[in-house]
């Protein structure tokens, strides 16, 4: 078969280095690729020293078991892939099974043997953004094999050992590095994982790795899934504008901390898992282990912080103004105007940068025209209203202030784990099990307390939890109409087909 070109190369996600698997399934589907690779491949490979490293057939196993994860994810995705030998650390902390640059001859191999699609590198001096890595994607011949070999997304794990701290230098995920190029098009910033000490991790991270892997095993020990899907998949915008789907799995979920500009108090905020990326009107019918969910939020956490750190009062809803800016706008869509105005403000180290990062972030989401003059109104209602904040603003507040909240969040999944429930983080808000909310409310308290020495305000997404809750008699003794909360009830606990059938064959594998 031809290798077919890959038309959408920014489609696409790294090689996950991390996935295995020890399934007899799968150590004969290896035996069957092995085959299929030119003769002397694997031998050539091979090291001749005494220092022989990850084993050949090992390195093949990762390539091709994430090869065959991203299939399943979306047939579309490809994986970008370096073939420099600079590309594989193997005694780097972040590559806990030590796959070498043996990688390299193994995908050359896989490609000679018309089993993977191909687009090349680029690289360009005068557009920075066209810049990135080979894409290779399981062709149709290496699909058939799968499929002959009776592959299933079950058979995956990911190497729990992995590294769950991270330590950036560069990185999209700082808000405060935000640039743009000369046409005021956002610049991706490469992530940059840098090597570290343990004897550099600060006293509040002492126990993080071990919280992070317990937390981790307990994840993909659960059964995670949306209940009204009936595929295991959502579709979201990728960064072009595209269409992209993103795969509701079991088995490998990995959230870890990333921390930011080499410094362990700069962000660390936890991230992984497809949760993150679900639309908020979708993440309600998200289920745990069957059980349907709510999501406890921190509501404007970040300038609360800073009013507490200040002792400045805010308004029940610190995005509120005292009037209305211009003209042109009302209070609920000023309301969104002014969140974004706050994000922004306080990531950014000038107005002028502030600005930029408003307009290029938000001019999608509002109907009217991001103007420097209504950026500027913004800037002078909120500081009128909130004046103790303003030295606050457009002073590189953000990366310190995520920092701060992902401690918070940190110590709500150790409080979790501990009691082995499982919670979701997106961010600064929380998904548990209807019957644990009252649980992590209480963490959330206790957690605020300990790391800001105040309590924050919280928010739930949904009041009635359970039939009882429902409408039942007035005042005056007459029944209420139930029929709104009641259909608002069935939507939400609902499940459709699909689900139940993922989650009985989940339960088939567990037994």
């Amino acid at each position: 078969m031809l290798i077919e070109p890959i038309l959408n190369p920014r489609h696409s996600r790294p090689l996950d280095l991390h996935v295995w698997s020890d399934h007899p399934r799968v150590e004969l589907f290896l035996d069957q690729l092995e085959a299929r690779l030119a003769d002397g491949v694997l031998d050539r490979l091979e090291s001749k020293s005494n220092n022989r490293g990850t084993a050949t057939r090992d390195v093949l196993k990762v390539l091709a078991l994430d090869l065959f994860a991203a299939w399943r994810e979306d047939p579309a995705l490809s994986l970008g892939v370096p073939l420099s030998d600079g590309g594989y650390r193997p005694r780097s902390r972040y590559n806990a099974q030590k796959i070498s640059k043996k990688a390299i001859g193994l995908i050359h191999g896989l490609r000679d043997a018309d089993l993977l699609d191909w687009a090349n590198h680029s690289h360009s001096r005068t557009n920075p953004r066209a810049n990135r890595t080979t894409r290779i994607r399981a062709s149709a011949a290496l699909q058939q094999m799968f499929t002959a070999a009776g592959l299933e997304d079950g058979l995956l794990r990911f190497n729990l050992n992995r590294e769950a701290l991270v330590l950036r230098g560069t990185d999209n995920e700082d808000p405060g590095q935000t640039r743009f190029d000369r046409r005021g098009d956002q610049r991706e910033l490469a992530a940059r994982d840098l090597e570290y000490s343990d004897d550099e991790l600060p006293p509040f991270l002492a126990k993080a790795r071990r919280d992070l892997r317990a937390y981790n095993r307990l994840l993909n020990e659960s059964h995670i899934d949306i209940g009204s899907l009936d595929q295991p998949f959502f579709e979201r915008p990728d960064r072009d504008g595209r269409t992209a789907r993103v795969a509701v799995h079991q088995g490998r979920h990995f959230v870890r901390r990333i921390f930011s500009r080499g410094r362990f108090d700069f962000n660390g905020r936890l991230y992984g898992g497809w949760w993150q990326l679900c639309p908020r009107d979708l993440r309600k019918y998200i289920r745990i282990d069957r059980q349907p969910t709510a999501e406890v939020d921190f509501a404007g956490m970040h300038p609360r912080i800073l009013a507490a750190e200040k002792g400045v009062a805010l308004n029940e809803d610190p995005f509120s103004l005292n009037r209305l800016v211009a003209p042109e706008v009302n209070w609920a869509l000023q309301r969104k105007l002014v969140q974004a105005f706050v994000q922004t403000a306080l990531n950014a180290a000038d107005p002028k940068q502030a600005y930029s990062a408003f307009r290029y972030s938000f001019s999608r989401a509002f109907d009217l025209s991001l103007t420097r003059a209504l950026f500027d109104a913004l800037h002078r209602e909120f500081v009128e209203t909130y004046p103790g904040l303003e030295d606050s603003l457009f002073s590189d507040q953000g990366i310190r202030l995520m920092g701060l909240d992902g401690r918070i969040a940190s110590s709500l999944v150790a409080s979790h784990v501990l009691f082995e429930m499982p919670i979701l983080v997106v961010q600064n808000s929380f998904i548990v099990p209807i019957d644990n909310v009252k649980f992590l409310e209480d963490a959330m308290t206790q957690a605020t307390q300990s790391v800001l020495g105040a309590p924050l305000v919280f928010r739930k997404d949904r009041e009635i939890t359970a039939l009882h809750q429902l409408p039942q008699r007035g005042a005056d003794g007459k029944a209420q109409d139930r029929s709104p909360a009641l259909d608002h009830f069935a939507q939400s606990f609902g499940v459709s087909a699909g689900y139940e059938q993922r989650w009985q064959d989940w339960l088939a594998q567990q037994a």
